[in-house]
């Protein structure tokens, strides 16, 4: 049973996120403010109802389709890898640390510390890549959002 649980799990996981984002979209997006009817039925509300809907549905359907398949293939391999599953709990507990350093240390002094992070624990040691690609994913990052999108990113303490 434990098995079964930790083989579903991220779908689960998933979809469950996918129906709280669902749930929560009206009360993000306020339409009271449009006036007049809609006659296209596109409004504020859509996309995300499209996104959440297709997390949900993707999900389920990795569980459903695509689970059968590995299981078929992998009886020999029963054993559930722990240390994947390690993996993953420590990636996330370092995006929920990062959520918190951004206002305090800036988003490109954070998302630099993550990415690098985030590599090491999945297992890249080449240090060359850790310096390069979050230096260069987090300066292009702040770029497109202040430049293209016109939105700030949080500066910190630093610049």
């Amino acid at each position: 049973m434990l098995v079964i649980l930790y083989k579903y799990a991220p779908s689960i996981c998933t979809a469950l996120i996918g129906l709280a984002i669902f749930i929560l979209v009206p009360f993000q997006i306020d339409l009271s403010h449009m006036r007049g009817s809609n006659l296209s039925g596109v409004d504020a509300r859509t996309l995300p109802y499209l996104l959440s809907f297709s997390i949900i549905f993707l999900s389920l359907l990795e569980i459903i389709l695509i689970n059968r398949k590995k299981t078929k293939e992998s009886n020999a391999n029963k054993k559930p890898q722990y240390l994947n599953m390690l993996r993953v709990c420590i990636t996330f507990l370092s995006i929920v640390l990062w959520i918190l350093l951004v206002p305090i240390i800036g988003f490109i002094i954070s998302m630099i510390i993550l990415l690098a992070f985030v590599m090491m624990v999945m297992g890249n040691r080449k240090i060359l890549q850790l310096i390069l690609v979050p230096v260069i994913t987090s300066v292009l990052l702040n770029y497109i959002f202040t430049t293209f999108l016109g939105r700030t990113l949080p500066t910190g303490i630093f610049f």
